[in-house]
């Protein structure tokens, strides 16, 4: 039925019970080790910038559905240290939410660039080399990535 409709809303409802199935008769330490290992074990291959950013997406969807986390003490004090200049303890729950958000974002994009091909390993070097010179200049978000992604592709092949 899914596959007839060609509905991606349905596809991805029958993924999500699949996984969720599948992880109910699993140890739960090993669901979740599965989940974060995919995540970080991603390959872009030979997809596109466009295709993998769908692929990572998809990935990630299925293992934060599934309760993996993208943030942790360390990027949430970061990014509530750019963001409001204190701990992140020390912020209101409202901020709390803010800052999770962005230290999420910030992981997976991140994550979305550190499992790009070989295309893009002048990208990586370069935001390192910024950052040892004082100057983030990593995306804050997946969108982001992809659009450095695509804009160091094409200036690569120039």
């Amino acid at each position: 039925m899914v596959s007839a409709s060609y509905d991606p809303l349905e596809l991805y409802k029958l993924i999500e019970s699949v996984v969720l199935k599948q992880t109910e008769d699993q140890y739960v330490v090993a669901a979740m080790w599965d989940q974060y290992k995919r995540v970080f074990n991603a390959q872009q291959g030979t997809m596109s910038n466009t295709q993998y950013y769908e692929a990572y997406r998809t990935i990630l969807e299925v293992a934060e559905s599934v309760g993996c986390v993208f943030a942790n003490d360390k990027t949430l004090d970061y990014c509530a240290q750019l963001l409001h200049k204190q701990l992140y303890e020390a912020l209101a729950p409202a901020d709390k939410k803010i800052v999770g958000e962005n230290a999420r974002d910030r992981f997976i994009a991140y994550g979305l660039l550190r499992t790009s091909n070989k295309d893009h390993d002048h990208l990586k070097n370069a935001l390192s080399d910024d950052y040892a010179k004082d100057q983030d200049n990593y995306p804050t978000n997946p969108q982001q990535s992809l659009l450095l992604m695509d804009k160091y592709s094409k200036h690569q092949r120039l």
